[in-house]
C-alpha cells in the first residue's frame, strides 16, 4: 500500500475494446505513484487490500454514460451491500472487508463513458479521453499535480 493509503482498482476486460478503460486508467495512476491494481474483474482478494486502505477509486467503463464522459459516486459497503455471488461489486468488497478485516475505507466509483465493447485491441478516442478524464477526478481528488506531487509539495523549480 503506497504511504497515502489511497488505492486504485481498475477493471475491465483488455480484450473486448473499452472494457479496458478501467486497467488503462489504473496504470497511469500507478505512474503518478498510486498503489494500483489492474485486473480483469473484482475478486474477493481485493477486499483485503481495501481493508488496508483509506482511501479506494474503483474505474470502470460504462456504455450508460455518454461515450468520454466521466461520473463520480461514493460507494456505501453497508449492510445493504449486495454480498458476493458469480461477480463481486465494489460495494461487496467493502462490506466483506469489514466483516472479514473489521474496517472499510472511504470508497469511490468512477465510471468512464465507453461504447464499443467488441472483441478488439485498443480503446476508442472516447474511451481513451474517458479515462484521461479519470486520472484528473483522482488527482484532483487526491491534491496532486500532474507531476504526481500531494499539494504540500512545492514545484521544484521554487525555494520553500
Amino acid at each position: 500500500m503506497a504511504p497515502d493509503g489511497i488505492l486504485v482498482v481498475g477493471y475491465g476486460s483488455e480484450l473486448r475494446g473499452d472494457d479496458a478503460a478501467g486497467p488503462a486508467a489504473a496504470r497511469r495512476l500507478a505512474e503518478y505513484g498510486f498503489s494500483a491494481l489492474d485486473v480483469h474483474q473484482l475478486t474477493p482478494e481485493i477486499a483485503e487490500r481495501s481493508a488496508q486502505a483509506r482511501v479506494v477509486f474503483f474505474l470502470d467503463a460504462d456504455a450508460g454514460l455518454a461515450p468520454g464522459e466521466v461520473s463520480r459516486e461514493r460507494i456505501d459497503g453497508g449492510a445493504s451491500a449486495p454480498t458476493l455471488g458469480h461477480y463481486a461489486t465494489p460495494a461487496g468488497l467493502l462490506q466483506m472487508a469489514r466483516v472479514a478485516y473489521g474496517t472499510a475505507p472511504e470508497a469511490w466509483l468512477i465510471r468512464m463513458g465507453c461504447d464499443r465493447f467488441e472483441i478488439g485491441d485498443g480503446l476508442s478516442a472516447e474511451a481513451d479521453r474517458a479515462v484521461s478524464r479519470a486520472v484528473e477526478e483522482v488527482l484532483a481528488y487526491t491534491h496532486r499535480d500532474p507531476c504526481g506531487r500531494g499539494s504540500e509539495t512545492q514545484p521544484a523549480d521554487t525555494e520553500p
